[in-house]
């Protein structure tokens, strides 16, 4: 209102109430008074401000600094939350294995990656790369918390999926689920399963295959000598490596495959071999 008031020229300078009444006149309900009997009267549209300073608890002491900070962190947190919430998250599908961890920064809301960013690699120029790589992690876990069924985050699933595949144990893998810093053994176990039927890659002409086959024999020292296990594996190597097309996604499964019939996955059947009378190659 002081603004307003020193702005107006000519000879007549009309009082406080009167510019008071006149707004109102004009405006009617678009305009709003905030201390309007006081000194310092405020003058404003009904808009984005008039929300601020209607919304804005009172202050018993004029002088709380340290209520002031955290009505700006609580502030903060609903503005996150506001923009994790309403994120699009892919779950019908996983990443491309050879992009699996490329774009896993881009999932990330831009005012929970400022906030992160300023907390974790502040000041971290020897040990920038370290500290982005917590800074992805945690941005991830508080996400996946926050999400727990709408948000599949590549890289908690990627660290399960290794975990997994190194030790074998999913106490460990629940454990480190609970405390936020893997994926969930049954989350795990889904991707397992989408890797294990999904379509096989196209291999385009002119490709060199070779093929590398081991076994595995498990003896154990039986009285009858049944109850072991002879098994052969394989896999097939191709090359040069770009023969292969572009991986695409993968198809997430909705649930987990029955052993019956993952073990018809990849098996192939006994043949049995009947020595033939001929020798050689005269047959």
């Amino acid at each position: 209102m002081t603004d307003l008031m020193k702005s107006i020229t000519g000879e007549y300078i009309p009082q406080k109430r009167t510019i008071i009444e006149r707004l109102k006149a004009k405006y009617k309900d678009e305009i709003v008074f905030f201390n309007e009997s006081g000194h310092d009267c405020i003058v404003c549209f009904k808009g984005f401000i008039y929300k601020i300073i209607s919304n804005k608890p009172p202050s018993h002491k004029k002088n709380d600094v340290r209520e002031e900070r955290l009505q700006l962190v609580r502030d903060a947190a609903a503005i996150i939350l506001e923009d994790i919430r309403s994120q699009y998250y892919e779950t019908k599908e996983y990443p491309p294995s050879d992009s699996f961890l490329k774009d896993v920064n881009t999932l990330i809301p831009e005012t929970l990656s400022v906030l992160l960013k300023g907390i974790i690699c502040q000041s971290k120029r020897k040990s920038l790369n370290a500290a982005e790589r917590k800074y992805a992690s945690i941005t991830h876990s508080i996400i996946a918390a926050t999400r727990p069924a709408s948000f599949i985050s590549p890289l908690l699933l990627g660290v399960g999926s290794f975990l997994y595949k190194k030790y074998g144990s999913s106490n460990l893998i629940d454990v480190l689920s609970s405390l936020g810093f893997s994926a969930s053994y049954n989350a795990i176990s889904l991707f397992e399963d989408s890797c294990a039927f999904r379509p096989a890659r196209n291999i385009l002409p002119h490709a060199f295959f070779q093929f590398v086959f081991d076994n595995a024999d498990f003896i154990s020292n039986t009285i009858d000598g049944k109850n072991t296990f002879h098994a052969m594996g394989g896999i097939q190597c191709v090359t040069p490596y770009d023969i292969i097309e572009t991986d695409t996604s993968l198809p997430r499964v909705s649930k987990k495959i029955p052993a019956s019939i993952k073990s018809t996955l990849g098996l192939i059947p006994l043949a049995s071999y009947s020595k033939g009378k001929t020798v050689g190659l005269s047959k």
